[in-house]
């Protein structure tokens, strides 16, 4: 009976070190060729152990372009100048107010004028949504020759979230200031005194709101001033100009002597008429004397 167990623990032995070195070249094997052994415990959290960085390029998506950070819900206001050479001011003014109208906006002011050769000149304030203000300006530039053009851009993003800021502020206050009145429990000089700083904390309430909508028409509209001409004649001089321009030159010279001459009169005058009376006076003495 001992013989028999004491062969089945010989057998035993030889069969688990006989796997266990089954067990250890398996291991070896497997950490060699980069498997499991070799990988951080934290890949096995996961169904997927592959890394990212091992993926086929094939199944992986294409990158959308997204709008830069520094740019997204920012606070801009826009503004540009555009000198145009059109050939009929008229015609362009219209096609100006057609392009305001197309991209969200309209005409804020306009003036024009002719000069002596009849050629008309002018100005136009265009108001355009901000985010065609790119396309408005090109086709305002498309309406004939551009000769100059500017276009600005001012950051208010820290400024109107500061504006933000203190309206939310002043709403809790003006919440805990009713919530006082509305108890009723505040001796009467403090109700009065609560309903006094709710009037000036409204107030400054409004105002605030007030220049938000100011800052949401600048931001939601951008400005794009037009200066639009007609191109101006060229006269070639003649033989002639030169002479004309003398002509021209001494007649200006010649009338502003004649004005001089008339002021000289009229300021001597008054006094040539003074020194005649005195001069027949001082005569009839002498004559009176003799």
């Amino acid at each position: 009976m001992k013989r028999h167990l004491a062969l089945r623990l010989v057998i035993l032995t030889l069969g688990a070190a006989a796997a266990a070195g089954n067990w250890g070249c398996r291991k070896r094997a497997f950490d060699a060729s980069g498997g499991l052994a070799a990988a951080p415990p934290e890949r096995f959290l996961t169904r997927n152990s592959a890394p990212a960085a091992e993926e086929p390029k094939a199944a992986r998506a294409p990158a959308r372009p997204q709008q830069p950070a520094a740019i997204e819900g920012r606070k801009l206001i826009r503004t540009g100048q555009v000198s145009v050479e059109v050939k009929d001011f008229a015609a362009a003014s219209r096609q100006a107010a057609a392009i305001a109208e197309r991209f969200g906006g309209y005409i804020a002011s306009s003036r024009s004028s002719k000069d002596e050769a009849g050629k008309t000149s002018g100005d136009l304030t265009l108001r355009v949504a901000a985010e065609h203000f790119e396309e408005a300006f090109r086709d305002l530039g498309a309406l004939g020759r551009v000769e100059s053009e500017n276009v600005a851009t001012e950051d208010i993003t820290k400024a109107y979230y500061d504006l933000e800021g203190r309206i939310r502020v002043a709403r809790d206050a003006e919440g805990r200031i009713r919530e006082i009145l509305r108890n009723r429990a505040a001796k009467l000089s403090e109700v009065l005194e609560a309903e006094k700083e709710l009037t000036r904390v409204v107030g400054e309430i409004e105002q605030m709101e007030g220049e938000r909508r100011f800052y949401d028409r600048q931001t939601s509209l951008s400005t794009i001033t037009a200066s639009l001409h007609e191109p101006q004649s060229i006269a070639r001089p003649g033989s002639l100009s030169p002479l004309k321009q003398a002509i021209h030159d001494s007649a200006g010279a010649v009338a502003t002597s004649v004005a001089t001459l008339i002021y000289l009169v009229m300021y001597g005058l008054p006094w040539v008429v003074v020194l005649g009376f005195l001069w027949l006076l001082i005569r009839r003495a002498r004559r009176a004397r003799k």
